[in-house]
């Protein structure tokens, strides 16, 4: 982790994006540099070196092939126009003109590989249609007998330029390998390596290799908010952050001499720190909100910083002391040795009294289970059940089993949070070390419900966990979940 960089001007490739700001390097993308490299070649093959007129280079002829403009009337494409290469080709072209990749351009050319390997071949049948694969661009050259008389046309694929050709119009012929299916267009889309004559692999190999992902792309994100609500220890798996708040219980510089948290000084440091974010972190991150997204950022994401409210940092501070000192049976201190408390927020930690219970709930009410589900903290985690594969029989799920999973969860719940619950059992006084809850099964049932439905018109179906099958909801469950 390091300081934020402040710069007074703005990145060419940076974006203003939900709120954040996005600055995208895409200078190390092989797939991109690949792409460039390939045009180069295309642009780079003249018209001469095609043996055509009226076509400046490669690259035009592949923009224009299979297009209304360039069909010769006879053609036996007619009817597939705008089904070649070309609209591809365009569609990269638009794509890296916008100088920010997106989760959604990862998905429009996710496929575009297998795609065009699809047109090789096509045509390679003279009687096939349509001829998709220019290396099978068909001509036909006029034949006559010795007398004179005409006879039916030869059939000629890959370019006009035949031996006939060069002689009667006093030119010279295309090579023969051209006229046998791997003439310039064909070795443009489908090269499997470089050659002499077209010296890039073909598009169709590139966007193969690349496999659907802008690879090599990476981002520094600014600015993402900590919501509140947000399940807080997501957020310490992140990069560094962990370690961050461990260093901050450690910090005479955050503490005031009588042990209360300067949470002020703290938000400046937390939102002005950059966390550097490794290969593990990738999904993590990409958990967070927006992040996954179709107009999301592509690529990886190599440091954020965030925004954070008072709760949350003394939520993380709090943990954080837990960790340093877990029994807690004399409170917890802060590095100058006074119990730990704060008053930036109504509730929170304050050690100046310690807890001692360790508080087990049994609910067989399904009113009390409802309330329950009001909480943020067993709300998420109840949901989070309902997405866990092994929790399924099939698309019959294991309400029991679900129960038993609560059962063993030891929450930090958040000072409102744990209030909340206290209060619900008549334990308004209660400072306890944990807070565990065993559920009857209709008990769990009616939390699961009350976690994942608000209205009536909320209920849609959804497929369990690595099936086509909708949810079962079985005895006393609603007859469809939503999630």
């Amino acid at each position: 982790m390091s300081k934020k960089k402040k710069t007074s001007t703005t990145k060419k490739n940076q974006k203003d994006w939900k709120g954040m700001k996005i600055t995208q390097n895409t200078s190390k993308s092989e797939f991109i540099q690949d792409y460039l490299a390939w045009k180069r070649a295309c642009t780079g093959i003249k018209s001469g070196k095609m043996m055509v007129q009226g076509i400046p280079t490669l690259y035009d002829f592949l923009v224009e092939h299979v297009t209304s403009t360039s069909m010769r009337t006879n053609s036996r494409n007619r009817g597939h126009v705008n089904s070649g290469a070309n609209k591809y080709i365009k569609l990269l072209d638009n794509l890296l003109e916008r100088k920010f990749y997106t989760v959604g351009d990862e998905m429009i050319i996710k496929n575009l590989g297998d795609a065009l390997m699809a047109l090789k071949g096509t045509g390679k049948d003279t009687k096939e249609s349509p001829a998709l694969d220019p290396g099978f661009i068909l001509f036909t050259e006029s034949k006559r007998g010795r007398r004179g008389q005409k006879l039916a046309p030869k059939v000629v694929q890959g370019h006009y330029r035949t031996e006939a050709y060069a002689k009667k119009n006093k030119t010279s012929a295309a090579p023969p390998h051209w006229f046998t299916g791997t003439n310039l267009p064909h070795k443009a889309l489908f090269n499997e390596s470089a050659d002499d004559e077209f010296k890039s692999r073909g598009l169709a190999v590139i966007m193969q290799d690349v496999k659907g992902k802008l690879a090599d792309i990476t981002n520094e994100v600014e600015d993402i908010p900590i919501p509140e609500d947000d399940n807080i220890q997501e957020y310490e798996a992140l990069g560094d952050i962990e370690n961050f708040f461990d260093k901050v219980v450690r910090n005479v510089g955050f503490w005031n001499k009588d042990g209360r948290l300067l949470v002020g000084p703290l938000k400046r440091e937390f939102e002005n720190t950059q966390f550097k974010l490794g290969i593990q972190d990738q999904d993590v991150i990409r958990e967070f909100p927006r992040l996954k997204q179709k107009d999301a950022p592509a690529g990886k994401i190599t440091s954020v910083t965030f925004e954070a409210s008072p709760l949350t940092l003394v939520t993380l501070v709090d943990r954080a002391l837990i960790r340093q000192q877990p029994s807690g049976r004399n409170g917890r201190s802060a590095p100058n040795d006074q119990m730990a408390w704060q008053n930036a927020i109504r509730t929170g930690f304050d050690y100046r009294i310690a807890g001692e219970e360790e508080l087990v709930f049994p609910v067989n009410s399904v009113r009390i289970a409802k309330e329950l589900a009001k909480i943020p903290e067993i709300r998420r985690f109840a949901q989070g059940l309902l997405r866990k594969t092994n929790l399924y029989n099939g698309p019959n799920f294991q309400t029991s089993n679900a129960a038993k999973l609560l059962a063993e969860k030891k929450f930090n719940y958040s000072p409102t949070s744990q209030q909340a619950i206290l209060n619900l059992f008549r334990k308004e006084k209660a400072q306890p070390k944990s807070i565990q809850l065993k559920l009857t099964k209709n008990a769990m049932k009616a939390l699961l419900n009350q976690s994942v439905i608000t209205r009536t018109r909320d209920l849609q179906s959804m497929n369990a966990p690595n099936t086509d099958e909708k949810i079962v909801l079985k005895n006393m469950w609603q007859s469809l979940l939503w999630s």
